[in-house]
């Protein structure tokens, strides 16, 4: 359960954190990678009820439409009640229009990929339709990844360096799973949202592969807590232990 595994992961860095600075603001951070996992096969879901570190749903629900619609925009950031979330964005937008982080731009744009499963050449393909057709093509592949972290985020100076790196898809048993990389994600935010956009993406592919999912697995290469929320995430787990 979401609950379950959520409490597992802000104990595991409130015992077995560490203290840096990253941009000289500290946190708690594992020093290894740290895999969340839920089992659509058991019903679990991607929302969590844990108080203070809550599943805001509106809140989640923009950031999967906003990736759904494919658009770099932070205005385009609506939540189901119509309430927009652009100025969560703001701050890490570097012209106050666009954000690298908004990973639907890297999954659903076209853009040209050269060699497809069937042997053909396109200029108009999405990752996300490169990936379905692979699937279908041999359901045994390993190679179906979306890359969200490209070269170019290197190349520049950036307040919004993509913490995804890719979304790597399989199939097995006739389930598709779904592995998320994730090279930085805080307790807080980052993982709650994280998990439940991905969570969904996934069971879109299985929708549209006419399949159901297995399993979902995110692999955050540095879990951490911010310092303002450590006081509460210790409060958390202490006033959740029993349940």
């Amino acid at each position: 359960m979401m609950n379950r595994e959520y409490y597992r992961a802000i104990t595991a860095v409130l015992k077995n954190g560490v203290q840096s600075a990253p941009r000289g603001i500290r946190v708690l951070e594992l020093p290894y990678p740290y895999l969340f996992t839920l089992n659509h096969q058991r019903g679990e879901t991607a929302i969590s009820t844990l108080k203070p570190f809550h599943t805001r749903l509106d809140y989640a629900e923009a950031e999967l439409r906003w990736y759904l619609s494919g658009s770099a925009r932070i205005d385009a950031l609506v939540g189901p009640s119509g309430k927009s979330y652009a100025h969560v964005w703001k701050q890490f937008s570097d012209d106050g229009v666009n954000a690298n982080s908004a990973y639907g731009q890297y999954i659903f744009r076209k853009q040209y990929i050269a060699d497809l499963p069937d042997g053909s050449c396109t200029d108009l393909m999405s990752q996300w339709e490169w990936v379905k057709k692979k699937l279908r093509h041999d359901p045994d592949t390993r190679q179906a990844i979306i890359n969200i972290n490209q070269p170019y985020h290197k190349e520049t100076l950036t307040k919004d360096f993509p913490c995804c790196v890719c979304m790597a898809f399989t199939v097995r048993g006739d389930k598709l799973n779904l592995t998320t990389v994730f090279r930085s994600q805080d307790v807080n935010t980052g993982l709650r949202n994280d998990v439940y956009t991905m969570y969904h993406l996934q069971k879109y592919m299985a929708g549209e592969l006419g399949m159901s999912c297995g399993v979902f697995m995110n692999m955050t290469l540095n879990l951490h807590l911010y310092e303002d929320k450590w006081t509460a995430a210790r409060q958390a787990t202490t006033q959740n232990w029993k349940k």
